[in-house]
C-alpha cells in the first residue's frame, strides 16, 4: 500500500491508484508512511525520507478504510500481509507491541466496514 506513496505520488493520487487497481490485486503488503503535512499531497522524489517516515499502520497517512473497502468491493479475498519497515528503529519489545497493534488496527478497520 505504501509503495505508491514511497514512489512520490501525492497521497490523494495514491488512494485513486489503489481504487483503480483493486480489481487486479493478487496479494498485499500492508505498510504506511507518516510524512510531514506539507509533503503529503505533493509529488516527491522517489523514496524521499522513507527511512525516517515509514511508520506503524495506525500512525501512517494511508487511509486503510478506503484501501480495504476498495479491495472488498473488488472481490479480494486474500491475505492482508503486514510489512512494517519502521521496526528497525525500535527495540524487540517495542517491535512486538507495534506488530500486535498493527494486526489489531487491521481488525478494527475491517470490522468498521461490516
Amino acid at each position: 500500500t505504501a509503495n505508491l506513496y514511497w514512489y512520490g505520488y501525492p497521497l490523494s493520487k495514491v488512494h485513486e491508484i489503489i481504487k483503480h487497481f483493486a480489481p487486479r490485486v493478487k496479494h498485499t503488503h500492508i505498510k504506511s508512511i507518516h510524512y510531514p503535512a506539507d509533503k503529503r499531497n505533493i509529488q516527491r522524489e522517489i523514496g524521499w525520507g522513507y527511512g525516517e517516515y515509514c511508520s506503524p499502520l495506525r500512525e501512517g497517512d494511508i487511509d486503510f478504510k478506503l484501501v480495504f473497502k476498495a479491495l472488498k468491493d473488488a472481490g479480494y479475498k486474500g491475505d492482508l500481509c503486514i510489512e512494517n519497515e519502521s521496526l528497525g528503529r525500535y527495540d524487540k519489545e517495542k517491535q512486538k507491541a507495534i506488530l500486535i497493534d498493527d494486526a489489531a488496527y487491521i481488525k478494527d478497520v475491517l470490522k468498521s466496514l461490516g
